[in-house]
């Protein structure tokens, strides 16, 4: 029973490794709007990925969507000219930091 057990630890551990090795670099449903080319996995879309689409589905994701596992949401980028926080670009002496009191990122004297 013990050997049971383990085999299926380590079955549901591989799945769900999977699955989250396979939504790595997959933007948000809500962006990508076509429904078609429909897939099933990375193999149908030639070098593409497959993900989840706004249709409840999985399309074939372009180039230009992909990204790093990094949607962007409440991150700042640096620039030589300054940072970005959020929306709002911030002067080259300014940096970006959560306002604890309005919970949203704001530029702030570095």
């Amino acid at each position: 029973m013990a050997k049971v057990l383990i085999f299926i630890s380590i079955a549901l551990l591989v799945l769900l490794i999977e699955t989250e090795a396979q939504t790595k670099g997959c933007p948000l449903a809500s962006k990508i709007t076509a429904c078609s080319p429909k897939c099933k996995d990375d193999t149908e879309c030639f070098g593409k990925k497959c993900c989840a689409n706004i249709c409840n589905t999985k399309s074939c994701v372009p180039d230009h969507l992909k990204n790093q596992g990094d949607d962007g949401y409440k991150k700042s980028g640096s620039s030589a000219t300054g940072t970005y926080c959020g929306n709002v670009k911030c002067s080259a002496f300014e940096k970006c930091e959560l306002d604890r009191n309005t919970k949203r990122q704001r530029c702030v004297r570095s």
